[in-house]
């Protein structure tokens, strides 16, 4: 029998409620001006090719 509370997190997830979620609260933070937009990468979390 399959757990009702993944049954719906995998519904959730498959249909794209989080992403939507998740979407919704960076552009309610960004108009309040609550994000940081920056963003710095660094050879420590770039792996190259000898």
């Amino acid at each position: 029998m399959t757990c009702p509370v993944y049954t719906r997190f995998r519904r959730y997830a498959l249909d794209g409620v989080f992403t939507r979620v998740l979407r919704q609260i960076q552009a309610r933070a960004d108009a309040a001006g609550d994000i940081n937009w920056l963003v710095h990468i660094d050879s420590t979390s770039i792996r190259a090719h000898q």
